[in-house]
């Protein structure tokens, strides 16, 4: 087992190896050296337990191979990544099992970092399910301003935000980890859906609804 100096950096290296006499071997393997690209943004940072989250990824210039496949890492896991412009990428979150923040990192396809998650500088924090129970009250005026009391279930250190149809209400009070109150914004009178999301872009189905009169 050889562990690699740090002078050798991203490339194509000569490998020999020495014997226990002190004598170098006469051919050599080539090592070829990859470094993961430099990431500047993930988004969003956290999501629930069964993954499938939509992950955007920007990267900088420093170990950017533009013709390079890559994949996405989640602790020890990994999934593929899809490049959507010059320098970003999407992929899926994979499913966890259980709430925590794991190492993420950006890999050439069919290789793992070695590096464990805590060197890692990104992290991605997954979260229980998030499930509404009950709304009070259900309706309220068109104006807005209503405080909407939501009882559930709800990752606790989480920013929550609220979405009454297609109007979105960020920074949900979170009084508890099974009672939270959001504020209605204006909006026209007739019944819309309510739903939670800790990261704007997975959002809640427990077909609940509020009225604007």
């Amino acid at each position: 087992q050889c562990k690699l100096p740090a002078q050798v950096k991203y490339g194509k290296w000569a490998l020999k190896v020495k014997t226990v006499s002190g004598s170098w071997s006469t051919a050599s393997l080539d090592l070829i050296v990859v470094v993961p690209p430099s990431l500047l943004q993930i988004y969003p940072s956290s999501g629930p337990l069964r993954g499938a989250t939509t992950l955007r990824i920007s990267v900088g210039d420093e170990g950017f191979d533009p013709d390079a496949e890559y994949q996405c890492r989640f602790g020890a896991s990994r999934t593929p990544a899809r490049r959507v412009a010059e320098k970003e990428f999407t992929c899926l979150t994979s499913a966890w099992h259980t709430a925590q923040a794991v190492g993420f990192a950006l890999e050439p396809e069919g290789l793992s970092l070695s590096a464990s998650d805590n060197v890692l500088p990104f992290h991605f924090h997954f979260h229980e399910k998030i499930h509404i129970v009950s709304v009070h009250p259900t309706a309220g005026g068109s104006a807005g301003n209503t405080a909407v009391t939501i009882t559930g279930t709800f990752p606790q250190g989480v920013r929550m935000a609220c979405r009454f149809g297609d109007v979105l209400q960020d920074g949900a009070q979170l009084v508890s980890g099974s009672i939270l109150v959001c504020t209605s914004p204006e909006h026209a009178p007739g019944a819309v859906s309510l739903e939670l999301s800790s990261n704007l872009v997975d959002f809640t189905r427990d077909e609940f609804q509020f009225t604007y009169l």
